[in-house]
């Protein structure tokens, strides 16, 4: 006898906001060039997945939905309890993991097995489940694209077989299971490319068991993907419209949504595709009534179609976007940026996607009050106090997942030949967060002009103060005592008579001052 399931609900855990503090978020470049071909696709064929609850409180982003194990005698007067999750032993391995925080949501729900009777009269437990966002389409936003570029034959396995035709409307929806071929027509080098990612799409909106964390699958994904034809691109378009038609898990529609986000600020699709996406988008704005979770979907539509016309007129990024971006795409919040002065002080910017240079550099100037905009711009700074100065188009945050995945290379590399050196095996140090690399706002241009505000001046006063002190511009003692005398005058003025502590402070300033024009000295000769 077929034995069926329900989702019972679980013990509610930490909140969110305890979850995000104190977790970690898993992470293993190390998996991403691996195939994902191990990753229990045995499992999707259960029907467990076609009743997913909404997500509890208390998961990670760790815990994957598993299959039940089906096999067995059932006896007739045996009735079998609720099974409880147990990790697999052959999970990958989770040694290596960036330093960043969870998403807190994003976890996919555990699902565990309804009591099974043997006789006919089935007592059926129903779980308090929120459903997905109801959206039924009289024409799906995506048909016209899908007439034209679709892939609606399997392929034969062998010439003497008939060819096996797709039912279009299905290849539209949801599915449960992994496809096997894909859904545009690709060339065959880019098939293998395109099942890959269905899976990584699967496993990311939490359809798939896997022993990848989510982030794994979003990073696997897009850097699979990033670098190949607009084909391939529109096809990941299309796995994601698929997955969010009909899906009945609220929360894999989230996960789906937030995915779609974060594609639509890495690359843009096709302009044939696009006329439709933006159509699927749109009908998601506002639609399904007032639910917490079409109020999600709702915000997560907003955002794409802005993001879908930035892209469209922008291009595609440098770098895909980093976990901390990601986070942000999932509270609809901009990126915080940090921006520093010439004093060490610093500025917290809030930042999209697509801010560049010129534009982070103008809205630093608008805060300061700087007038002279075009004399100023921000500077690169890596470890070594090397600075550069950042294009005017460089975007911002793939300036940052530069940063990020540059410092997490070499960390990786360093640790590794830390432990070549050693005898004996110590357990690995997760790699620091990213240190040393910042962003400068100061002059590069010296000029006095009329219009200068104190705001100007003042700028450009720290800077000259930063270079006298880090030895970037020598000057004998003569010209420094110059200088601490009209530091004092501009603290003071000439209406005040200076307190020791005034002259205690320029006596600092010239000591520190003559060490520096000692060290130029020595270097020099």
């Amino acid at each position: 006898m077929a034995s069926s399931f329900d989702a019972i609900s679980a013990e509610t855990g930490p909140s969110l906001e305890e979850l995000a503090a104190s977790s970690e978020l898993h992470h293993d470049p190390a998996s991403w060039a691996a195939d994902d071909d191990d990753d229990a696709e045995s499992r999707l064929g259960s029907s467990a997945w076609e009743s997913q609850s909404d997500l509890q409180a208390g998961l990670n982003l760790e815990q994957i939905p598993v299959d039940v194990n089906e096999s067995g005698p059932v006896e007739d007067t045996e009735v079998r309890g609720v099974e409880s999750y147990t990790p697999d032993a052959n999970a990958e391995d989770d040694s290596s993991r960036m330093p960043f925080d969870q998403l807190p949501h994003l976890a996919p729900e555990v699902l565990h097995p309804k009591k099974v009777y043997k006789n006919s009269k089935l007592k059926k437990k129903q779980a308090a489940l929120e459903p997905a966002p109801a959206m039924v389409f009289d024409v799906h936003p995506l048909l016209q694209f899908a007439q034209t570029h679709f892939n609606l034959t399997a392929p034969r396995a062998s010439p003497f077989h008939k060819p096996v035709e797709f039912d279009l409307n299905k290849r539209l929806e949801w599915e449960n299971k992994l496809i096997t071929t894909p859904l545009t027509r690709l060339p065959k080098e880019q098939t293998g490319i395109a099942l890959q990612a269905f899976r990584n799409v699967s496993g990311f909106m939490g359809n798939r068991a896997s022993g990848k964390n989510q982030i794994d699958h979003c990073f696997k994904l897009l850097r699979n993907v990033v670098p190949r034809s607009p084909a391939l691109k529109d096809e990941i378009y299309c796995q994601l419209c698929k997955q969010l038609t009909r899906n009945p898990s609220a929360n894999a529609v989230l996960n789906g949504w937030l995915l779609l986000n974060a594609c639509l600020v890495t690359f843009p699709p096709s302009p044939p595709l696009a006329e439709c996406l933006e159509r699927f988008i749109s009908v998601h704005i506002g639609a399904g009534g007032d639910s917490e979770a079409n109020s999600e979907v709702s915000a997560y539509a907003l955002e794409a179609l802005a993001s879908l016309g930035c892209c469209a007129t922008k291009g595609e990024r440098k770098e895909i976007p980093s976990a901390s971006e990601l986070r942000a795409l999932q509270r609809h919040a901009l990126n915080d940026f940090t921006v520093m002065l010439a004093d060490g002080s610093t500025l917290i910017m809030q930042v999209s996607a697509w801010t560049t240079s010129r534009e982070l550099a103008g809205l630093v100037a608008h805060k300061l009050g700087v007038c002279r905009v075009k004399a100023f711009a921000l500077f690169e700074t890596n470890d070594d106090e090397e600075e550069h100065l950042v294009p005017e188009n460089e975007r911002v945050m793939d300036l940052y997942a530069e940063w990020e995945r540059t410092h997490i290379d070499v960390s990786e590399l360093n640790q590794k030949k830390k432990e070549k050196k050693k005898d004996k095996l110590e357990e690995t140090t997760k790699a620091p967060a990213v240190e040393g690399y910042h962003l400068t706002y100061k002059a590069y241009l010296w000029v006095h002009v009329d219009d200068e505000t104190a705001a100007d001046v003042g700028l450009y006063y720290l800077q000259a103060v930063h270079n006298v002190l880090s030895g970037r511009y020598v000057c004998d003692v003569g010209v420094a005592i110059e200088l601490a005398g009209y530091q004092l005058f501009c603290k003071l003025g000439n209406d005040q008579t200076p307190t020791l502590s005034k002259f205690t402070y320029v006596v600092y300033f010239l000591v520190v001052l003559t060490e520096k024009l000692l060290l130029c000295f020595l270097f020099a000769y």
